[in-house]
């Protein structure tokens, strides 16, 4: 379905486009000269306009910078000036639709560069972003009474800033495996391994009972378990000597689960 034409989105695009890319590149991206009419665009602008402008769901994952002269997208350096230049204009009719409004790349300026308090505004706003740069700089931002629905998000960035900000003796629950049935698909299961063997670690006896009951159960002639020696380890070192007995059939399964029955075991 073709996007409602949004005017003051297209204005600025075009005033962009006016723009001189200058010759040469930096380690920052492409660099811009002749900015003067673009900043008088944005500046008269009614703050009606600048609302509609800086909501457009365009802006999600809009690149912060470019080194590319023909990218249709290349103009991020030029939306951080326009930021910048707002903010230090302080004015009250292109800092409000930035607050209450932005998104995508806008947002991102304005969360590294705005005051406290506009950063909290916005980090409320938009914890829910579909743009990941954005729920990143809010996982960071907002308090950690607000950052518990962010332990399940989707990008590792955020669900690490998070956790790292609640502190892991506070939401270890939510790391806790299911089951130690460990898959090796995701491009970050080597962190959420790390972040199960951290939660067994702190979890009450009766947290654990499921996983003792399917350690019970593991057999080391029906399949390789090298997948799961560091995790086993982990469990068997918070189970009693009586549990840990049952899993001496496994004590060939590899060094986690070899050292971790073996100290389990010395004062048996």
């Amino acid at each position: 379905m073709k996007k409602a034409v949004n005017h003051p989105y297209e204005k600025l695009l075009k005033a962009m486009s006016l723009t001189v890319t200058d010759d040469g590149r930096n380690w920052h991206g492409l660099s811009f000269s002749n900015t003067d009419q673009l900043l008088d665009v944005w500046n008269a602008m009614s703050r009606r306009s600048k609302s509609k402008l800086v909501s457009d769901s365009r802006w999600n994952h809009y690149p912060l910078m470019s080194y590319t002269k023909t990218s249709r997208k290349r103009f991020g350096v030029l939306i951080d000036m326009i930021v910048r230049s707002s903010l230090n204009q302080q004015n009250e009719d292109s800092l409000r639709p930035l607050v209450n409004n932005s998104t995508g790349i806008w947002a991102v300026f304005m969360l590294d560069n705005a005051p406290s308090s506009a950063r909290l505004k916005i980090a409320k706003r938009l914890r829910k972003s579909s743009d990941t740069r954005v729920r990143a700089r809010c996982s960071k931002i907002l308090p950690v009474s607000l950052l518990h629905s962010m332990l399940d998000d989707k990008h590792y960035s955020v669900r690490a800033s998070a956790m790292r900000r609640i502190g892991i003796d506070n939401c270890y629950q939510a790391y806790l495996p299911s089951s130690l049935d460990v898959s090796r698909k995701k491009h970050d299961w080597w962190w959420q391994s790390w972040l199960s063997k951290q939660a067994i670690s702190l979890a009450e006896p009766e947290e654990l009972a499921f996983l003792v009951d399917q350690a019970k159960s593991l057999d080391l002639e029906t399949g390789n378990l090298d997948s799961i020696d560091a995790l086993l380890g982990a469990l068997i070192s918070r189970m009693t000597p009586e549990d840990a007995l049952f899993l001496m059939n496994l004590k060939d399964a590899g060094s986690g689960v070899s050292r971790a029955l073996e100290q389990k075991l010395k004062h048996t």
